[in-house]
């Protein structure tokens, strides 16, 4: 599935925050249940990925699997309440299942609003007189619009019937939608729909709809069929905006670079951003001077990014890179967000020389930086990384950082770490390091991280990570 990768890369973070997270509901995976199928070394790695990316998911990823995931009606609604996505698939699902109820609950529902338009749209194409039909009884303005975007789908297959239905509805239903019926264009598949997904070992199967679309709207002849000449121009209007709307604007020049007035909330649009960073590196010092004396913050947070993401690779230059980037960091008066293994760049901050450098930084730059560079640092020197994070002062996220790093020793030698968690003394840190090794150890050998809980003794850690695992 899409979300895969996202999921694997957000593991880590995934587990730390276990602790304090309440425990995901389970999620339930259907398919064949004969005792072959399910027994087979395929089926039970798929089903060891699935129930892996229910413990370790975040919430959004979780919400997302279990609207995939669902196969009745009431299921797919309620996964549908807490997804974050939602398309044309989700919805000709709901119509298979059955769209007259679906449609029912989702204008009854108002945290499912937002998709009543995909659901009306798949139902047209499916059954236009149905969903025409069902819908013109309705009086909402959420049904208003679905009937809007029904229409303009049917029209394609069936103009004479959405010819009827707006003479039926009157002028003044006309009027009231006629910004919406004239402006609006509609997708219809150029093909037939793809075949239902099928079980597979591979969780990337099935990934996505290749089908192709063409967009469509009302041809002239509807015009006809609204009440007076009024409304007929005011629907060649919408059209002619429409379509200049879709008319590549000409090219203008760039706008002079505005150090005072750049934000980054648009900086993926907005090309000052990309001069800003050209002038840079064609001009470093002169570029950094005019930032600082005219820059506002996001213009230096800007900057500062460049800095940490020229941080040289060599280990052997990490003593001036760091004079430099501290320098840096005085001139533009900001903490840089991440350290360099973050920001794309080939650098790894790594080990002790580092780890004195953002020792001695301030309190913002630790509670930053720390948990990513434990987790870098302890992919070679686990308990060497651990010690350092809990070393830090209070407020750098030192405890965070640390049950990172052990997240990675988890993963890597769950033995080791396991016997480095034993030996911590009692509390809070304890009691989450058992939880999240115990996560950790269980997606890798769920029989050795269960054998392991049953020699603990009873505490809240070992209580939340056997609901965890189980």
């Amino acid at each position: 599935m899409k979300s895969v990768l996202t999921t694997i890369a957000c593991v880590a973070g995934g587990l730390v925050a276990g602790w304090w997270l309440p425990l995901p509901s389970p999620v339930h995976f259907t398919g064949s249940t004969s005792s072959d199928t399910m027994h087979s070394a395929g089926r039970s790695r798929l089903v060891r990925w699935q129930e892996l990316c229910s413990l370790l998911a975040s919430e959004d990823e979780l919400a997302n699997y279990r609207l995939q995931s669902a196969t009745t009606l009431s299921g797919l609604l309620g996964s549908l309440r807490q997804a974050s996505g939602f398309g044309s698939i989700d919805a000709e699902r709901l119509v298979a299942m059955d769209p007259a109820a679906a449609m029912e609950q989702i204008l009854n529902d108002p945290s499912l609003f937002a998709h009543a338009g995909y659901v009306a749209e798949a139902w047209a194409r499916r059954d236009p007189q149905a969903a025409i039909r069902f819908l013109r009884q309705k009086t909402s303005y959420a049904a208003e619009s679905c009937l809007c975007k029904a229409l303009a789908v049917a029209y394609v297959s069936e103009p004479r019937l959405v010819g009827e239905t707006l003479r039926a509805k009157g002028r003044r239903w006309q009027a009231r939608n006629l910004e919406e019926l004239f402006s609006q264009s509609s997708s219809m598949r150029l093909g037939p729909p793809p075949p239902p997904a099928k079980e597979t070992d591979d969780p990337f199967a099935n990934a996505g709809d290749e089908s192709d679309y063409k967009t469509v709207r009302f041809g002239e002849k509807i015009l006809d069929c609204l009440a007076d000449d009024a409304l007929r121009e005011q629907a060649r209007a919408c059209w002619k905006r429409s379509d200049a709307d879709d008319t590549p604007a000409e090219p203008k020049p760039d706008p002079p670079l505005d150090l005072a007035n750049l934000s980054r909330d648009r900086q993926w649009t907005d090309s000052s951003w990309d001069k800003l960073r050209g002038l840079w590196k064609e001009h470093p010092e002169d570029t950094l001077a005019e930032v600082v004396a005219k820059g506002n913050y996001s213009a230096r947070e800007c900057l500062m990014d460049e800095y940490v993401a020229a941080f040289p690779n060599d280990p052997a230059k990490w003593p001036d890179g760091f004079i430099q980037l501290e320098e840096s960091m005085a001139k533009l008066e900001v903490v840089p967000a991440r350290p360099p293994s973050s920001m794309g760049n080939n650098c790894v901050l790594y080990g002790p020389v580092a780890a004195d450098w953002i020792a001695r930084q301030p309190l913002a730059l630790q509670r930053a930086w720390s948990p990513t560079f434990t987790e870098t640092w302890a992919r070679g020197k686990p308990e060497e990384a651990i010690q350092w994070a809990l070393g830090l002062p209070p407020g750098a996220n030192g405890s965070l950082a640390a049950q990172r790093g052990l997240v990675v020793w988890a993963h890597r030698e769950p033995l080791k770490a396991a016997g480095y968690v034993e030996a911590l003394p009692p509390g809070g840190f304890r009691e989450s390091a058992i939880s999240n090794t115990a996560a950790v150890w269980w997606s890798v050998d769920p029989s050795g991280a269960k054998t392991w809980l049953a020699t603990l003794p009873e505490s809240p850690g070992k209580t939340r990570a056997l609901e965890r695992v189980n």
